[in-house]
């Protein structure tokens, strides 16, 4: 489990500046309306017809991550170490997972659907899986610029994903279901949208995100694929359980390590500016499988 912290200490490396100071003292809608008003043509869900749908996503109306703290215990010499910063993320993204998840009850109740019902129910929870994976290559593509000395970390890390939407795509047709008949939720694409708004102005705020995504379950079996085993659909849960032994074997849980490997020490604004993306992106994460719940499945 990550329960330590990196100490900061003196590290060269790749310098970065935030561009402006656009995000550093507004709450999650409010940041959320500014990075849409950029008007991103690589955005699918951050849109401005759809802005009061995902603002009503955030589960609350300030950012609570403690990010002095957090920047005072990750700071050398009036500069932030950015692995030290990353390892104190986790924490906080790991007690968002505790307090605002519900992975665990949403998965409750699609168990106990009607069998007709419940095949589109899990179909509906492994598409939000494949549409990560199938943006994955688009969406950490703006990193090849913007990571610097980087950037062979972040082609080997594209490299290492490739196929994987191939992976879930074979777990939804197991389920005899076809792919189109399954909705995206607008809650996927706007986290997939904030991989790649990340991706482009904040390398560090980047590499943390890839944490989240990429964090261990500590478990043998994947939770989406135990969910599929419970109700009776073994051969979808085998590409589902595959896929994260893909990502075990390949180290993922310790990637954003590697990309931060060449990122030295980087300013106060820089660091802020990192923690609330990854806040608002650990905001939509953890509600990814109750809004998909409630927009789809509940309604069947």
């Amino acid at each position: 489990y990550p329960v330590y912290y990196i100490m900061p200490e003196k590290k060269p490396g790749d310098t970065f500046e935030v561009e402006d100071r656009n995000y550093l003292d507004l709450g999650p809608t409010e940041v959320l309306k500014n990075i849409c008003s950029t008007q991103d043509s690589g955005f699918e869900g951050i849109k401005a017809e759809n802005l009061r749908e995902a603002q009503e996503v955030i589960l609350r109306n300030e950012f609570l991550w403690d990010y002095d703290t957090a920047i005072k215990f990750s700071s050398f010499e009036g500069q932030v170490h950015p692995e030290s910063l990353l390892t104190v993320a986790r924490r906080y993204y790991m007690i968002d997972v505790m307090n605002n998840n519900e992975v665990t009850n949403i998965y409750d109740k699609i168990k106990e659907l009607p069998e007709d019902k419940r095949a589109y129910g899990v179909g509906a929870m492994v598409r939000q899986n494949h549409y990560v994976t199938l943006r994955c290559q688009s969406s950490l593509a703006p990193a090849l610029k913007s990571s610097k000395s980087s950037a062979d970390k972040v082609e080997e890390f594209m490299d290492e994903e490739k196929g994987h939407d191939e992976i879930m795509q074979n777990s939804i047709e197991s389920l005899g279901l076809d792919i189109s008949s399954l909705p995206i939720s607008l809650t996927a694409k706007c986290l997939m949208d904030l991989l790649y708004y990340a991706a482009k102005r904040n390398f560090l705020g980047f590499a943390i995100i890839v944490d989240f995504f990429e964090r261990s379950n500590y478990s043998d079996v994947d939770p989406l694929a135990q969910l599929l085993i419970d109700s009776g659909y073994d051969e979808a849960a085998k590409f589902v359980n595959g896929h994260m032994h893909i990502n075990e074997e390949g180290g993922h849980d310790l990637m954003s390590f590697e990309l931060l490997e060449k990122v030295g020490l980087c300013s106060v604004d820089y660091a802020k500016e990192a923690l609330v993306l990854a806040e608002l992106t650990s905001l939509f994460m953890n509600n990814l499988a109750q809004s998909t719940y409630k927009g789809y499945i509940e309604k069947l």
